[in-house]
């Protein structure tokens, strides 16, 4: 197996349950409502580009309608919009075959390599007024030629400015922070996970990777990064389950943000890192709106669970996928977890992407296969699958926490 040295997932375009006697305090009542667009003044969607390749899953944009030909024509007319706030969401796939061989890939990233990512953003609302906007991945990384797998999670601050920084001292949890690179000719990202003594140099781990002289503190932007490891061998076919979830703490100075990142497979069930934001806050919720974009990167606020690349921007070309059974939900105000109002086949707030994969509406779930791919087709999961012994076991598990 190549050996994972260097690493970057999900990269924003411009991405054991070890908190004993955790609570979930709900800051918002998590609501959605449905309206026709033809009073809304912006509606925001997903950019057309008929060159480029997007992640396939399941997405959330807040729209419902047949969003293929608005994109294409720019008109949202005919499209009705709805607004999604709420503490948590999970999807679930089975995966009876996977395996991807992509030349000329990025990078330190395996021409074998695939992945598989839960991406949301974050609100806080801070007690000084300002109101703070993070994306969240919780994402799995597939070694395709070895079958193996790792568990990820990063978070991007995309509050005030392309990619903006994120102090060591904002976020506390299992992970680090680490710093994106940009070569003197704008090609490339570079990530270094610690904070070593020579700037020019990449890290990971520790471990020294290679010189780049072209590196500066100045022209990198530090986001969180947490591996698990080490790598796992899997056994097909498998259901994988990943959860992000919204928490407070409270003590004597205010009450802090906790953002929770989880899987199951097979039903083995774990929360592997949970990371504290030192913003005291008024509230935070995880939000899917259509009414308003980050206009300084033009991301959306959407909620995506997708297959791609296995990282640094990797166009992954799949040479088998077998994936049925995919859903996206989100944990309404009663706490209990429901299906997004419609869902999409393509994402497009990652810069992993696939080059080759269709996404099929099933007769109760998505599919996902080797094919011509659909750009953004409307997909409906009906409730007799919502009932599955896989979700019914996920959800409980969430909900007791």
């Amino acid at each position: 197996m190549e050996s994972l040295k260097w690493y970057i997932s999900g990269a924003i375009l411009i991405a054991v349950f070890v908190a004993i006697g955790l609570h979930f305090n709900l800051f918002v009542s998590p609501a959605n409502f449905l309206r026709s667009t033809a009073n809304i003044k912006t509606i925001h969607m997903p950019s057309y580009n008929s060159s480029k390749y997007y992640s396939r899953g399941v997405v959330s944009y807040g729209l419902a309608g047949d969003l293929a030909s608005a994109v294409i024509s720019r008109n949202a007319s005919n499209l009705t919009a709805y607004q999604v706030t709420t503490n948590g969401i999970f999807g679930c796939v089975d995966i009876h075959s996977i395996a991807a061989y992509t030349p000329n890939s990025p990078l330190y990233v395996s021409e074998y390599g695939a992945g598989l990512q839960l991406n949301i953003n974050l609100i806080i609302n801070a007690t000084n007024g300002l109101s703070y906007v993070y994306w969240l991945q919780n994402a799995m990384l597939f070694n395709t030629s070895d079958d193996q797998y790792q568990i990820m999670d990063s978070i991007y601050n995309l509050s005030f400015g392309y990619l903006s920084n994120i102090s060591k001292n904002t976020l506390f949890g299992k992970g680090n922070n680490a710093i994106i690179y940009v070569s003197g000719n704008g090609a490339g990202q570079f990530v270094k996970l610690s904070s070593l003594s020579s700037p020019n140099y990449i890290y990971t781990q520790n471990e020294v990777i290679r010189p780049f002289s072209n590196a500066t503190e100045k022209n990198g932007k530090f986001f969180y990064l947490n591996f698990t490891a080490p790598w796992y061998n899997y056994t097909l076919p498998f259901t994988y389950c990943p959860i992000i979830m919204i928490n407070s703490t409270v003590n004597s100075t205010g009450t802090y943000p906790v953002a929770n990142f989880g899987y199951s497979i097979n039903g083995n069930s774990i929360f592997y890192d949970n990371v504290t934001f030192a913003i005291p806050s008024t509230n935070a919720y995880l939000l899917v709106t259509p009414y308003k974009n980050m206009l300084h990167i033009t991301a959306l606020y959407d909620a995506e669970f997708v297959f791609g690349g296995e990282g640094n921007n990797q166009s992954a070309a799949f040479t088998e996928m077998n994936a049925t059974g995919m859903w996206l939900f989100y944990q309404a105000s009663n706490g209990t977890f429901v299906p997004f109002p419609s869902l999409y086949s393509s994402g497009a707030d990652t810069s992993e992407a696939a080059t080759n994969l269709q996404v099929t509406q099933g007769s109760n779930y998505a599919s996902v296969g080797i094919g011509t791919p659909n750009l953004f087709s409307n997909m409906t999961l009906h409730s007799s699958e919502y009932n599955s012994t896989e979700y019914a076991n996920v959800a409980s598990w969430i909900e007791g926490k």
